[in-house]
């Protein structure tokens, strides 16, 4: 889970990942607040528009060209956060993976802080577990 504003660390744009600090060794890592946009990598969510050739990226590793219109999911996932439901802003393929989606939504108000604050995702009947989490300040 990256919080999708990036930080200076060293001179050099990172993202952060949303944990409690020092918790990754060599990450970045800074608890997530409230408003903030978080982007997920995540597999499963199904059939995306525009569909793309099985075993295809949607874009080179050199990014995706003006104009490409990027595959989104074909049903809206929910993300919950501490039981509280985020805002999806984004649901579809990731650019440059095969077979990896990318969630974008932006962290709720009211999340109950802590450095082990559940993160689940529903789509088409089907919920993650609550052992993904992550650290909400």
């Amino acid at each position: 889970m990256f919080n999708a504003v990036p930080i200076t660390v060293n001179g050099k744009l990172t993202l952060a990942i949303a944990q409690p600090p020092g918790s990754v060794p060599g990450l970045t890592a800074i608890p997530a607040k409230a408003g903030d946009h978080l982007l997920a990598y995540v597999t499963g969510l199904g059939p995306v528009q525009p569909t793309i050739a099985d075993g295809a990226a949607p874009c080179p590793l050199s990014g995706c060209p003006p104009g490409v219109v990027l595959s989104k999911t074909t049903t809206l996932p929910q993300v919950m956060v501490g039981g509280v439901q985020a805002k999806v802003e984004f649901s579809g393929l990731a650019p440059q993976f095969v077979g990896v989606y990318q969630l974008n939504f932006r962290m709720p108000e009211g999340v109950t802080p802590g450095n082990a604050v559940s993160l689940q995702i529903s789509i088409g009947g089907v919920t993650s577990t609550n052992q993904v989490t992550i650290a909400v300040q």
